[in-house]
């Protein structure tokens, strides 16, 4: 019996040591971001270097096919975390939407987040993208969506939003 209690007893102390080194490494208590505090960093800093001039983008030219339409979050909104994605698509028939080819990029720097999107439970279809409550930290985003139909045909939307 007294074999038993001290086997126990040192499960129990490993355990705990474990888990207080997980805390106090980070591993437990750390928060997992759609888009990480370095990406953030990166971009403003990105932005703040001096630029050539605008370039004519999709966002510029209207009644291109196909069409990205962000639903959600609306331009300039100002928001609480965690946030909701809802893009839509639309193209011309024949064309359809190749879901292969949707892009969502982030920042100033075009970092490529769209993986995330079905990390966080999200969802990319030829409609359009599904993502609800993206942790997102307090601070002003800036994100990209692009997308391609079945004619190579290319369009490109960018929502400026902040989180707070």
């Amino acid at each position: 019996m007294l074999r038993r209690a001290t086997v126990w007893r040192g499960a129990l102390a490993m355990f705990t040591g474990t888990l207080l080194g997980s805390l106090r490494d980070g591993a437990i208590a750390q928060q997992r971001w759609f888009i990480t505090p370095d990406e953030r960093a990166a971009s403003a800093k990105a932005s703040e270097l001096p630029r050539a001039g605008k370039g004519i983008t999709a966002d510029d030219v209207t009644g291109s096919d196909p069409v990205v339409e962000i639903v959600l979050p609306r331009e300039g909104e100002k928001i609480i975390s965690p946030v909701d994605f809802d893009v839509r698509f639309r193209t011309s028939p024949p064309a359809v939407i190749d879901p292969t080819s949707v892009r969502v990029l982030y920042g100033f720097m075009r970092v490529d987040i769209t993986s995330r999107i079905k990390e966080f439970g999200g969802e990319i279809s030829a409609q359009g993208i599904k993502l609800v409550k993206a942790p997102l930290q307090p601070d002003s985003y800036t994100v990209t969506v692009e997308v391609a139909n079945s004619q190579n045909r290319k369009a490109r939307r960018t929502v400026r939003f902040n989180v707070s």
